[in-house]
């Protein structure tokens, strides 16, 4: 988590302009101070990821996304001691419960 004196960033992972141009207006509007950075797929995460400090105080990752899918962007970072402990909020259309337990 943040310090008091710095700004929370939230990472949003989504290969869709539509879908991040809905959650950016939301967090402008929601009234919180910090930053939205935009990744377009898993591999930009995790290599976003190593190499930030501090880390991004919330991940909202869409499931399906090109080259590394979210799942597998999610087992790498709850694998990871210096990332496991991030916040992750999972996005997507599918109603599969297989989906929605392996994301838990």
């Amino acid at each position: 988590m943040p310090g008091l004196s710095e700004m929370p960033t939230v990472l949003l992972v989504e290969d869709s302009n539509e879908d991040a141009d809905t959650v950016a207006t939301a967090f402008a509007r929601s009234g919180v101070k910090g930053t939205l950075r935009r990744v377009a797929g898993g591999d930009a995460c995790i290599a976003l990821l190593k190499m930030s400090r501090p880390a991004p105080s919330l991940v909202i990752m869409d499931l399906n996304t090109p080259g590394m899918n979210g799942r597998q962007a999610l087992r790498i970072i709850k694998s990871d001691p210096l990332l496991r402990t991030i916040p992750i909020v999972v996005s997507s259309t599918s109603s599969s419960s297989k989906d929605r337990d392996y994301c838990y």
